[in-house]
C-alpha cells in the first residue's frame, strides 16, 4: 500500500519526488533564460578600484 501524503492515498512519495523534480527542472530553466538577459555595460575608459567601489557604494 502506498504511504499517505495529506491523507491522499494517490500521492505516495515516488510521485512527489517526480513532481519536486519537474518543478526544479522548470526552475532551472526560467533561471537560466533570466541569466541569458544579463548585459556588462561597456566602459569608454579604464576606471580604478577606487571608482569601481565608489559606484558600488562602499568605501
Amino acid at each position: 500500500m502506498p504511504q499517505r501524503l495529506f491523507g491522499y492515498p494517490e500521492l505516495s512519495t515516488q510521485e512527489t519526488s517526480r513532481l519536486q523534480a519537474h518543478s526544479d527542472g522548470a526552475f532551472t530553466i526560467a533561471i537560466t533564460l533570466l541569466g541569458f538577459q544579463l548585459v556588462v555595460p561597456s566602459l569608454d575608459e579604464p576606471v580604478t578600484d577606487g571608482q569601481l567601489w565608489r559606484a558600488l557604494g562602499t568605501n
